[in-house]
């Protein structure tokens, strides 16, 4: 994966899946790997779990796309997902 296929990836998600990848990478690294591991458990979520992979390899691509999230005018219009990070973003792939 690509910075460019990473970008494309997160423009698709919706608001609140944004918001969820959002707490999902501003998580302490272990919940970010236990995300990664649910999502690789999954049929359908290969897509994300490889998103998040490169993202951890890359520091400077996770940083981006933190700022990135933030500054998406639908994050700060939408209320807080009720959602732990590791359930709402596997949700998102329903």
């Amino acid at each position: 994966m690509f910075w460019e296929d990473a970008a494309r990836l997160a423009d698709t998600l919706g608001p609140a899946a944004r918001r969820d990848l959002l707490r999902v990478l501003t998580s302490p690294s272990e919940v970010r790997a236990d995300v990664i591991r649910q999502l690789h458990e999954r049929p359908d979520g290969q897509e994300m779990a490889d998103l998040l992979i490169f993202l951890e390899e890359w520091e400077w691509a996770r940083q981006g796309m933190i700022e990135e999230l933030s500054r998406t005018k639908t994050l700060a219009d939408s209320p807080p997902s009720p959602l732990t990070p590791p359930r709402s973003l596997a949700r998102m792939l329903l």
